[in-house]
């Protein structure tokens, strides 16, 4: 009886001795009593975990992101729990760092009873980072020359060579067994804005061309079609809620960006179909089961129509800063979808965005604003074409 106490003892005393912080790897995950966190099914790859994690603590669902100024010898940890992998501001808007030398750790699992194949879009600009998924490297493929994975280093990353160079971005498959995974992304900026986004969904079929993605558009109900173009989101989590106006069918949306974005709808009467352009990989939208969301191979880029003015003149030569008319995009869209224009929302950065309708007084100031845009470029043009002969008459 004395010998099994003595053994259970032991056996105890060595479990502590694991958890405590002189075990290796123990003073990363040394205590999960708290009922929303959870052991990960592996430790973490990261160095900057032992750093950014002082609990030891992961979320069950979402990710613990830690932000940083790499700049500082002893830096200070800034965490909140998140919903995705996603980070945007400029110069020193988030907790004062300076956005060249922001850097950030996400960490967090992801359940996936079934297992299977998964996209993972990678939007980074001038930047560069990691991606550990149950401690192996996946992204990019291979160490990263010149990065240093340190804290306390003052110098600039050096930027890599070959197909690892800093703001590269993309789209890669990853197989997942059935189960829980550790996903662990470092990050580390080196411009005066910070624009990083990382997403995991379902394996995404090709992008369409017009042709194809005309005749896929002609098998829907639908023959109308909203259109909303922006450039960004003004939100950190790079997340835009759009406002259809009720028209008393199901609905058809364009989703046209630049940079990748988490789109919601709020659609009063339902959504048909949704299709997503953008320049940079990640963009996604959060639409109901059923719903059937095609990705156009090219953006029709139209982030101001219809209003007027950020015309100039310089020398004979006429530029306007609007992307296009409202005509020339209903054109567009009627090439690529069969659809005709029935609403439109554009901006260069927002939060939300509230669709108006395309209707005939519309219709009628875009063409009063394309006169006019005509006529200031045929006089514009005109000046910067004059008769040497007649200069001084």
């Amino acid at each position: 009886m004395r010998f099994l106490a003595a053994m259970i003892c032991t056996l105890f005393a060595g479990l502590l001795a694991a958890c405590s912080d002189d075990a290796p790897g123990g003073s990363i995950f040394s205590s999960f009593t708290s009922p929303d966190y959870v052991a990960p099914p592996v430790e973490p790859r990261s160095t900057w975990a032992a750093k950014a994690l002082k609990d030891g603590k992961i979320p069950d669902r979402g990710f613990l992101a830690a932000y940083f100024d790499r700049s500082q010898s002893a830096p200070v940890f800034h965490t909140e729990e998140v919903d995705s992998i996603a980070v945007k501001y400029a110069w020193d808007e988030l907790h004062q760092i300076k956005s060249e030398n922001f850097a950030a750790y996400w960490i967090g699992q992801i359940d996936m009873p079934e297992g299977g194949k998964r996209t993972l879009a990678v939007s980074q600009s001038w930047a560069r980072s990691r991606i550990f998924i149950d401690g192996k490297l996946v992204f990019p493929h291979g160490s990263v020359a010149g990065f240093d994975n340190g804290l306390a280093s003052n110098r600039r990353p050096v930027a890599p060579s070959g197909s690892e160079v800093a703001g590269k971005s993309g789209e890669f498959t990853h197989y997942f067994a059935p189960g829980k995974h550790l996903i662990e992304v470092e990050f580390v900026n080196n411009w005066h804005t910070t624009e990083y986004k990382v997403t995991i969904g379902e394996v995404q079929a090709a992008p369409l061309s017009d042709s194809e993605l005309r005749s896929a558009m002609g098998k829907l109900d639908g023959k109308e079609i909203f259109y909303v173009g922006i450039y960004e989101s003004d939100n950190r989590d790079t997340s835009v809620e759009v406002d259809l106006p009720r028209t008393g069918k199901p609905a058809i949306v364009w989703l046209d960006s630049y940079e990748g974005v988490d789109w919601s709808i709020d659609a009063p009467d339902g959504v048909e179909a949704v299709v997503i352009a953008s320049y940079s990989p990640g963009s996604r939208v959060v639409a109901p089961e059923g719903v059937k969301i095609f990705r156009a191979q090219s953006r029709l880029g139209i982030r101001e129509v219809g209003r007027g003015g950020g015309c100039h003149c310089v020398g004979g030569n006429f530029r306007c800063e609007q992307s296009g008319g409202i005509a020339g995009l209903s054109t567009a869209l009627g090439r690529s979808t069969g659809k005709s224009l029935i609403g439109l929302a554009t901006a260069y950065s927002t939060a939300s965005i509230s669709v108006r309708s395309y209707d005939a007084g519309e219709r009628a100031r875009a063409q009063e604003v394309a006169a006019k845009t005509e006529e200031a470029r045929r006089i514009c043009e005109a000046s910067g074409n004059p008769d040497f002969d007649n200069m001084f008459d």
